[in-house]
């Protein structure tokens, strides 16, 4: 079994993964993911979460997307 300290380490990875630009930024679920992570960081840091907010653009709405090839698994 993994020790408290553990445990709180591989939360701070994941969430500062999740905060990279381009993950957290994507749309509002990976914001909602990234905030989760940072708010059970937080809490087990005993502090207040620093939470992000909302782009004015979510990088899902830009149309150039569309135009990137398709992984051959995608239907």
């Amino acid at each position: 079994m993994k020790k408290p300290s553990e445990k709180l380490k591989a939360l701070k990875e994941m969430r500062d993964i999740q905060g990279e630009d381009g993950n957290w930024n994507y749309d509002l679920y990976t914001l909602g993911l990234f905030n989760a992570f940072e708010l059970a960081v937080a809490i087990c840091e005993d502090r207040v979460p620093n939470y992000k907010a909302a782009p004015e653009q979510w990088l899902s709405d830009n149309p150039k997307l569309d135009e990137l090839p398709k992984p051959s698994s995608y239907n």
